[in-house]
């Protein structure tokens, strides 16, 4: 009887034993688990924000903007208005690709990519568009703001050139400027808005910035000469290069 009891009491120190070890590395298991999934999520953001990054200026690029158009929930994203978008593009970039190669257009954009990144806040939104345009979302900002602002940056383009073996390379932007809900009440509207401001300050002789006002007081006060006049006509369409 007594070796029974002794045999009864040794079995279910092993089954404790067993449950305690068990226990612990099932634990241990569920701990490595969960990290991994938390790399695998850090690994995926990263991932995707490689995927809209812009590998020649650093910037985001287009994809990022169509995430943004796709999601157009501007009223609630954003919160609290106004959020100023400029649209803006760098001037006869084409004739500094024909007059000293396309390697000095990429040092070009570089620069401008790395300027625009040092002249905005952590929370504003750079991305390439395309080509040699860009666009830039400055959160609660109102227009007048991004106008003073704006005016700043092309001041600073304007005033670092380019250092190459050919010399210093001049470059300049002309930019447009809307604001949300200002001038649309949905992304989609104020990036157009803003994109028609750009081409109405290219018409005016670019090298400068005009927000969407401008354009806006320019048809109301002087429909005639809109009408007659080529390049206003070419800002109506959006034909200006």
């Amino acid at each position: 009887m007594a070796n029974k009891e002794s045999i009864r009491r040794h079995h279910n120190k092993r089954i404790t034993t067993c449950h305690k070890h068990g226990g612990g590395r099932l634990r241990s298991e569920n701990e490595h688990l969960q990290s991994e999934i938390i790399r695998l999520k850090q690994l995926l953001t990263k991932l995707e924000e490689q995927a809209s990054l812009d590998p020649l200026t650093g910037v985001f690029n287009r994809r990022r903007v169509e995430f943004m158009l796709a999601a157009d929930d501007a009223p609630t994203r954003w919160g609290i208005a106004p959020v100023s978008i400029v649209m803006l593009d760098m001037d006869n970039f084409k004739g500094i690709n024909d007059a000293f190669g396309h390697v000095v257009g990429d040092l070009a954009l570089k620069t401008l990519g790395k300027k625009l990144r040092q002249m905005t806040r952590a929370e504003d939104i750079v991305c390439r568009y395309g080509g040699d345009e860009f666009i830039v979302f400055l959160y609660n900002v109102s227009c007048e703001t991004a106008y003073k602002r704006v005016e700043e940056w092309r001041r600073t383009v304007e005033e670092s050139p380019i250092i190459h073996q050919s010399g210093r390379i001049r470059i300049t932007i002309t930019a447009g400027i809307a604001s949300y809900a200002e001038h649309g009440d949905t992304l989609a509207k104020t990036i157009k808005a803003a994109d028609r401001a750009l081409y109405w300050a290219k018409g005016m002789g670019r090298n400068c910035v005009a927000t969407a006002d401008d354009v806006n007081q320019t048809f109301y006060s002087f429909p005639y000469n809109l009408l007659t006049n080529r390049e206003f006509a070419n800002v109506e369409s959006g034909f200006c290069n």
